[in-house]
């Protein structure tokens, strides 16, 4: 029985695309960190030090799964999906801690928070049709997600 034949080519794509939004994101709001103890957080908020690994781990999460979901043969239609919602992930990932910090709009930062969560349920979905374990490795993307919407809920009703 011939298995299914996978190429590295999108994986190594998508992490160094990951690994680069990571970075960029870092270099945007870096200077603009200590807004982040100056905010009232609410219960159970994580400390800025554990964000920052958790965005960390969030990225190469997303680069990895939408690498090895990309690497398995497809239909044109099904890459063009799971490329469109790894960007669309990518780019809110990006504008909320840009928007929390750099610019201090707790609200916009929530309300992107709340649109990434469909967008992550989305890109598990696409991601385990195509390789189940690509959607596996996505569901601590989900979970992340839904603790950062509620920190950031916190944040904008407390502050």
């Amino acid at each position: 029985m011939a298995g299914k034949r996978y190429f590295m080519g999108p994986l190594v794509l998508t992490i160094a695309v990951a690994i680069g939004t990571g970075v960029g994101c870092s270099r945007l709001v870096w200077e603009y960190a200590g807004w982040y103890g100056y905010y009232s957080l609410p219960p159970m908020a994580a400390p800025f030090w554990l964000m920052v690994l958790c965005y960390g781990l969030f990225w190469g999460l997303l680069g990895i799964a939408a690498g090895m979901a990309l690497a398995v043969p497809l239909p044109p239609w099904e890459i063009a999906t799971i490329l469109r919602l790894y960007f669309l992930c990518l780019i809110l990932s990006l504008a909320i801690p840009v928007c929390l910090l750099r610019w201090e709009l707790p609200l916009i930062s929530f309300v992107l928070a709340v649109l990434l969560l469909p967008l992550c349920c989305l890109l598990i979905s696409a991601a385990a049709r195509a390789l189940r374990l690509a959607g596996l490795l996505l569901l601590p993307l989900f979970v992340f997600s839904t603790y950062q919407a509620y920190l950031l809920l916190g944040i904008y009703l407390l502050n």
